[in-house]
């Protein structure tokens, strides 16, 4: 399971540990640790997200923040 969040500000966390800043309209792809599991945001507001998601390896997870 993994939890990805991010506040008002454009912190991205995964499982709680931040993992970078985006802005409107940038995108962040993450590489999880385990395999070749992806995370990618893709944020388009300033609104916090909260997601838990399973992803298999080589699944390509795409979240509109």
């Amino acid at each position: 399971m993994l939890r990805i969040s991010s506040d008002r500000r454009g912190v991205v966390y995964l499982n709680g540990k931040n993992v970078g800043t985006v802005k409107p309209g940038q995108s962040l792809r993450l590489d999880v640790q385990t395999g070749r599991q992806t995370v990618r945001f893709v944020p388009e507001g300033g609104n916090p997200v909260s997601e838990t998601v399973n992803v298999s390896e080589g699944d390509v997870f795409e979240h509109k923040l």
